[in-house]
Protein backbone atom coordinates (compact mmCIF):
# COMPACT_ATOMS: atom_id res chain seq x y z
CA UNK A 1 0.00 0.00 0.00
CA UNK A 2 1.38 3.41 -1.00
CA UNK A 3 1.10 6.00 1.74
CA UNK A 4 0.48 9.71 0.96
CA UNK A 5 3.62 11.81 1.27
CA UNK A 6 3.60 15.21 2.96
CA UNK A 7 6.23 17.80 1.97
CA UNK A 8 7.47 20.92 3.75
CA UNK A 9 10.19 23.32 2.54
CA UNK A 10 12.87 24.39 5.04
CA UNK A 11 15.77 26.81 4.79
CA UNK A 12 18.99 26.52 6.80
CA UNK A 13 19.53 29.85 8.54
CA UNK A 14 22.53 31.17 10.51
CA UNK A 15 20.84 30.12 13.76
CA UNK A 16 20.96 26.48 12.61
CA UNK A 17 24.72 26.38 11.93
CA UNK A 18 27.23 25.04 14.46
CA UNK A 19 30.98 25.54 14.83
CA UNK A 20 31.68 23.00 12.07
CA UNK A 21 29.87 25.18 9.55
CA UNK A 22 26.90 22.89 8.93
CA UNK A 23 23.37 22.35 10.28
CA UNK A 24 23.73 20.97 13.78
CA UNK A 25 22.51 17.42 14.40
CA UNK A 26 20.07 18.63 17.06
CA UNK A 27 18.42 20.93 14.51
CA UNK A 28 17.48 17.94 12.36
CA UNK A 29 15.61 16.46 15.32
CA UNK A 30 13.78 19.78 15.80
CA UNK A 31 12.88 19.76 12.09
CA UNK A 32 11.57 16.18 12.40
CA UNK A 33 9.21 17.45 15.09
CA UNK A 34 8.22 20.49 13.03
CA UNK A 35 7.45 18.45 9.92
CA UNK A 36 5.57 15.77 11.87
CA UNK A 37 3.37 18.38 13.56
CA UNK A 38 2.71 20.14 10.24
CA UNK A 39 1.74 16.82 8.66
CA UNK A 40 -0.66 16.02 11.51
CA UNK A 41 -2.20 19.49 11.41
CA UNK A 42 -2.77 19.20 7.64
CA UNK A 43 -4.69 15.90 7.72
CA UNK A 44 -6.31 15.57 11.17
CA UNK A 45 -9.77 16.92 11.83
CA UNK A 46 -10.51 19.20 14.79
CA UNK A 47 -11.92 16.42 16.96
CA UNK A 48 -8.80 14.28 16.57
CA UNK A 49 -6.54 17.23 17.29
CA UNK A 50 -8.38 17.83 20.55
CA UNK A 51 -8.40 14.15 21.50
CA UNK A 52 -4.87 13.04 20.64
CA UNK A 53 -1.39 14.30 21.27
CA UNK A 54 1.49 12.34 19.77
CA UNK A 55 4.83 11.82 21.51
CA UNK A 56 8.08 10.36 20.18
CA UNK A 57 9.34 7.22 21.91
CA UNK A 58 12.28 6.36 19.65
CA UNK A 59 14.47 7.98 16.98
CA UNK A 60 16.91 6.43 14.52
CA UNK A 61 18.80 8.67 12.07
CA UNK A 62 21.33 7.90 9.34
CA UNK A 63 23.30 11.04 8.47
CA UNK A 64 24.38 11.03 4.82
CA UNK A 65 25.39 14.57 3.86
CA UNK A 66 25.65 17.89 5.65
CA UNK A 67 23.61 21.01 4.91
CA UNK A 68 25.04 24.54 5.17
CA UNK A 69 23.63 28.02 5.60
CA UNK A 70 21.30 29.04 2.79
CA UNK A 71 20.49 25.49 1.66
CA UNK A 72 16.85 24.97 0.73
CA UNK A 73 15.73 21.58 1.97
CA UNK A 74 12.61 19.60 1.11
CA UNK A 75 11.33 17.46 3.98
CA UNK A 76 9.12 14.50 3.09
CA UNK A 77 7.26 12.35 5.61
CA UNK A 78 4.80 9.50 5.48
CA UNK A 79 3.32 6.88 7.79
CA UNK A 80 4.76 3.39 7.59
CA UNK A 81 2.91 0.09 7.83
CA UNK A 82 -0.24 -0.45 9.85
CA UNK A 83 -0.08 0.85 13.46
CA UNK A 84 0.79 -1.51 16.29
CA UNK A 85 -1.83 -0.61 18.87
CA UNK A 86 -1.36 3.08 19.61
CA UNK A 87 2.06 3.14 17.94
CA UNK A 88 2.99 3.69 14.32
CA UNK A 89 6.20 4.33 12.41
CA UNK A 90 6.76 7.73 10.83
CA UNK A 91 9.32 7.76 8.04
CA UNK A 92 11.06 10.91 6.90
CA UNK A 93 13.67 12.05 4.40
CA UNK A 94 15.34 15.38 3.67
CA UNK A 95 16.55 16.27 0.19
CA UNK A 96 18.53 19.20 -1.17
CA UNK A 97 17.61 21.24 -4.26
CA UNK A 98 19.53 18.74 -6.40
CA UNK A 99 17.34 15.88 -5.19
CA UNK A 100 20.18 14.26 -3.23
CA UNK A 101 19.64 13.24 0.37
CA UNK A 102 20.93 15.86 2.77
CA UNK A 103 20.63 14.41 6.23
CA UNK A 104 18.99 11.02 6.31
CA UNK A 105 16.24 8.80 5.05
CA UNK A 106 13.83 7.19 7.51
CA UNK A 107 13.52 7.94 11.17
CA UNK A 108 16.92 6.54 12.16
CA UNK A 109 18.89 8.44 14.82
CA UNK A 110 22.64 8.08 15.24
CA UNK A 111 25.89 9.99 15.06
CA UNK A 112 27.37 10.54 11.60
CA UNK A 113 30.40 12.60 10.55
CA UNK A 114 30.04 15.46 8.12
CA UNK A 115 31.94 15.26 4.82
CA UNK A 116 34.94 13.42 6.13
CA UNK A 117 38.11 15.11 4.93
CA UNK A 118 36.34 18.29 3.89
CA UNK A 119 35.66 19.61 0.40
CA UNK A 120 38.68 17.87 -1.13
CA UNK A 121 36.78 14.58 -0.81
CA UNK A 122 34.04 16.07 -3.00
CA UNK A 123 36.44 17.77 -5.45
CA UNK A 124 39.21 15.24 -6.08
CA UNK A 125 36.96 12.51 -7.58
CA UNK A 126 36.17 14.91 -10.44
CA UNK A 127 39.80 14.66 -11.59
CA UNK A 128 39.31 10.98 -12.42
CA UNK A 129 35.56 10.83 -12.97
CA UNK A 130 35.87 13.31 -15.85
CA UNK A 131 37.78 10.71 -17.88
CA UNK A 132 34.93 8.20 -17.92
CA UNK A 133 31.74 10.06 -17.00
CA UNK A 134 32.20 13.76 -17.83
CA UNK A 135 28.52 14.59 -17.27
CA UNK A 136 28.64 13.21 -13.74
CA UNK A 137 31.93 15.01 -13.10
CA UNK A 138 30.45 18.29 -14.32
CA UNK A 139 27.41 17.93 -12.05
CA UNK A 140 29.63 17.05 -9.09
CA UNK A 141 31.89 20.03 -9.75
CA UNK A 142 28.84 22.32 -9.84
CA UNK A 143 28.04 21.09 -6.32
CA UNK A 144 31.62 21.80 -5.22
CA UNK A 145 31.49 25.35 -6.61
CA UNK A 146 28.11 26.00 -5.04
CA UNK A 147 29.36 24.71 -1.70
CA UNK A 148 32.51 26.86 -1.80
CA UNK A 149 30.46 29.96 -2.63
CA UNK A 150 28.66 29.60 0.69
CA UNK A 151 31.42 28.44 3.02
CA UNK A 152 34.55 29.69 4.70
CA UNK A 153 37.32 28.01 2.69
CA UNK A 154 39.47 27.40 5.73
CA UNK A 155 36.62 25.37 7.20
CA UNK A 156 35.81 23.71 3.89
CA UNK A 157 39.39 22.48 3.34
CA UNK A 158 40.57 20.45 6.30
CA UNK A 159 44.18 20.32 7.46
CA UNK A 160 45.40 16.77 6.72
CA UNK A 161 48.61 14.97 7.63
CA UNK A 162 49.60 12.79 4.67
CA UNK A 163 52.65 10.73 5.63
CA UNK A 164 53.73 12.33 8.93
CA UNK A 165 54.61 15.70 7.39
CA UNK A 166 52.43 17.56 9.90
CA UNK A 167 48.93 18.97 9.63
CA UNK A 168 48.40 21.42 6.78
CA UNK A 169 45.91 22.20 4.03
CA UNK A 170 48.56 21.65 1.32
CA UNK A 171 47.10 18.34 0.11
CA UNK A 172 43.52 19.65 0.23
CA UNK A 173 44.37 22.78 -1.77
CA UNK A 174 46.65 21.01 -4.29
CA UNK A 175 44.30 18.09 -4.96
CA UNK A 176 41.30 20.37 -5.41
CA UNK A 177 43.33 22.69 -7.68
CA UNK A 178 44.29 19.73 -9.89
CA UNK A 179 40.63 18.77 -10.15
CA UNK A 180 39.65 22.38 -10.92
CA UNK A 181 42.14 22.52 -13.79
CA UNK A 182 40.82 19.25 -15.23
CA UNK A 183 37.26 20.63 -15.02
CA UNK A 184 38.26 23.89 -16.73
CA UNK A 185 37.66 26.05 -13.65
CA UNK A 186 40.74 28.26 -13.85
CA UNK A 187 39.50 30.84 -11.33
CA UNK A 188 39.01 28.25 -8.58
CA UNK A 189 42.34 26.60 -9.41
CA UNK A 190 44.22 29.93 -9.15
CA UNK A 191 42.48 30.78 -5.87
CA UNK A 192 43.45 27.40 -4.41
CA UNK A 193 47.07 27.68 -5.54
CA UNK A 194 47.23 31.20 -4.08
CA UNK A 195 46.01 29.83 -0.75
CA UNK A 196 48.57 27.04 -0.97
CA UNK A 197 51.36 29.58 -1.41
CA UNK A 198 50.02 31.80 1.37
CA UNK A 199 49.69 29.01 3.96
CA UNK A 200 52.62 26.80 2.86
CA UNK A 201 55.07 29.11 1.07
CA UNK A 202 57.67 27.49 -1.17
CA UNK A 203 61.25 27.43 0.10
CA UNK A 204 64.51 26.62 -1.65
CA UNK A 205 66.47 24.07 0.37
CA UNK A 206 69.73 22.72 -1.08
CA UNK A 207 68.65 23.91 -4.49
CA UNK A 208 65.27 22.12 -4.34
CA UNK A 209 61.90 23.86 -4.03
CA UNK A 210 59.86 22.52 -1.12
CA UNK A 211 56.77 23.49 0.85
CA UNK A 212 56.85 22.98 4.62
CA UNK A 213 54.36 20.37 5.89
CA UNK A 214 53.53 19.43 2.29
CA UNK A 215 53.83 15.76 1.38
CA UNK A 216 55.14 14.27 -1.84
CA UNK A 217 51.48 13.69 -2.69
CA UNK A 218 50.73 17.40 -2.28
CA UNK A 219 53.74 18.42 -4.41
CA UNK A 220 52.74 15.95 -7.16
CA UNK A 221 49.17 17.26 -7.24
CA UNK A 222 50.41 20.85 -7.33
CA UNK A 223 52.53 19.92 -10.35
CA UNK A 224 49.46 18.38 -12.00
CA UNK A 225 47.56 21.61 -11.38
CA UNK A 226 50.37 23.76 -12.82
CA UNK A 227 50.98 21.59 -15.90
CA UNK A 228 47.44 20.36 -16.52
CA UNK A 229 44.75 21.70 -18.81
CA UNK A 230 41.02 21.36 -19.30
CA UNK A 231 40.15 17.67 -19.95
CA UNK A 232 43.87 16.88 -19.92
CA UNK A 233 43.61 13.55 -18.10
CA UNK A 234 40.47 12.71 -20.05
CA UNK A 235 42.33 13.11 -23.36
CA UNK A 236 45.18 10.91 -22.16
CA UNK A 237 42.77 8.18 -21.08
CA UNK A 238 40.68 8.28 -24.24
CA UNK A 239 43.54 8.96 -26.68
CA UNK A 240 46.62 7.30 -25.19
CA UNK A 241 50.08 8.40 -26.21
CA UNK A 242 52.03 6.04 -28.50
CA UNK A 243 54.03 3.40 -26.60
CA UNK A 244 57.55 4.24 -25.54
CA UNK A 245 58.80 1.13 -27.32
CA UNK A 246 58.44 2.99 -30.65
CA UNK A 247 62.12 3.98 -30.22
CA UNK A 248 65.00 4.11 -27.73
CA UNK A 249 63.84 4.93 -24.22
CA UNK A 250 65.08 4.91 -20.66
CA UNK A 251 63.67 1.72 -19.13
CA UNK A 252 65.51 1.57 -15.81
CA UNK A 253 67.21 3.90 -13.34
CA UNK A 254 67.73 3.83 -9.59
CA UNK A 255 65.10 6.14 -8.10
CA UNK A 256 67.18 6.81 -5.02
CA UNK A 257 70.29 7.76 -6.99
CA UNK A 258 69.20 9.38 -10.25
CA UNK A 259 67.06 12.44 -10.99
CA UNK A 260 65.83 12.50 -14.59
CA UNK A 261 65.60 15.97 -16.11
CA UNK A 262 65.09 14.91 -19.74
CA UNK A 263 64.53 11.66 -21.61
CA UNK A 264 63.65 12.30 -25.25
CA UNK A 265 63.70 10.02 -28.30
CA UNK A 266 64.66 11.69 -31.56
CA UNK A 267 63.88 10.33 -35.04
CA UNK A 268 63.20 6.85 -33.58
CA UNK A 269 66.92 6.03 -33.52
CA UNK A 270 68.64 8.31 -30.99
CA UNK A 271 67.99 9.12 -27.35
CA UNK A 272 68.90 12.22 -25.36
CA UNK A 273 69.14 11.94 -21.58
CA UNK A 274 69.91 14.61 -18.97
CA UNK A 275 70.52 13.18 -15.50
CA UNK A 276 71.48 14.54 -12.09
CA UNK A 277 72.68 12.72 -8.97
CA UNK A 278 70.33 12.72 -6.00
CA UNK A 279 73.40 13.36 -3.82
CA UNK A 280 76.65 15.12 -4.69
CA UNK A 281 78.23 12.09 -6.32
CA UNK A 282 77.13 8.56 -7.19
CA UNK A 283 78.10 5.57 -9.30
CA UNK A 284 75.04 3.89 -10.83
CA UNK A 285 73.63 1.94 -13.76
CA UNK A 286 70.85 2.83 -16.16
CA UNK A 287 69.03 0.61 -18.66
CA UNK A 288 68.05 1.68 -22.15
CA UNK A 289 65.59 -0.32 -24.27
CA UNK A 290 64.15 -0.05 -27.75
CA UNK A 291 67.59 -0.13 -29.41
CA UNK A 292 68.41 -2.07 -32.54
CA UNK A 293 69.46 -5.58 -31.46
CA UNK A 294 73.20 -6.24 -31.17
CA UNK A 295 74.24 -2.83 -32.43
CA UNK A 296 76.90 -0.47 -31.10
CA UNK A 297 75.87 2.97 -29.85
CA UNK A 298 77.81 6.06 -28.84
CA UNK A 299 76.81 7.44 -25.44
CA UNK A 300 78.54 10.82 -25.32
CA UNK A 301 80.23 9.81 -22.05
CA UNK A 302 83.95 9.81 -21.43
CA UNK A 303 84.21 6.72 -19.24
CA UNK A 304 81.72 4.61 -21.23
CA UNK A 305 81.94 5.99 -24.74
CA UNK A 306 80.29 3.01 -26.46
CA UNK A 307 77.72 0.40 -25.55
CA UNK A 308 76.33 -2.62 -27.37
CA UNK A 309 72.70 -3.69 -27.21
CA UNK A 310 71.75 -7.31 -26.53
CA UNK A 311 69.52 -9.47 -28.82
CA UNK A 312 66.43 -7.89 -27.23
CA UNK A 313 67.58 -4.33 -27.93
CA UNK A 314 68.47 -3.57 -24.29
CA UNK A 315 71.70 -2.13 -22.92
CA UNK A 316 73.04 -1.39 -19.44
CA UNK A 317 75.18 1.74 -19.15
CA UNK A 318 77.37 2.28 -16.07
CA UNK A 319 78.04 5.93 -15.30
CA UNK A 320 79.27 8.32 -12.64
CA UNK A 321 77.04 11.27 -11.80
CA UNK A 322 78.62 14.33 -10.21
CA UNK A 323 76.38 17.05 -11.56
CA UNK A 324 74.48 17.58 -14.79
CA UNK A 325 75.24 14.63 -17.07
CA UNK A 326 74.05 14.53 -20.69
CA UNK A 327 73.95 11.37 -22.80
CA UNK A 328 73.41 11.27 -26.54
CA UNK A 329 72.82 7.64 -27.46
CA UNK A 330 73.39 7.43 -31.21
CA UNK A 331 73.81 4.31 -33.37
CA UNK A 332 77.28 3.76 -34.86
CA UNK A 333 76.97 3.61 -38.63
Amino acid sequence: MTRPVFELALTAGPEHIDELGHVNNAVWVQWIQKVAVAHWDSVADAAHKDAYFWVVVRHEIDYVRAAVEGDRIIARTWVGDAPHGARFDRLMEFAGPDGGYVAFRSALTGLGPTRLGGTVMQALPCLFLNSLFPDLASAQWDHVRSDLAKRDWRRAFWPIDVGNYGLSRASSYAASAAAAVEMGDGDTARALLDRLEAECPAQIIDGVAHREKASLWAHALELMALLGCTDGLRRIVNKPLPPASAGPHLSGASYGDVLIAEARCRDHHTLKLVLYPAAEHCRTMIEVSGLRPERHYRTGLCDTAFVKSDPNGDANIPLTLSGRTALHIVPVI
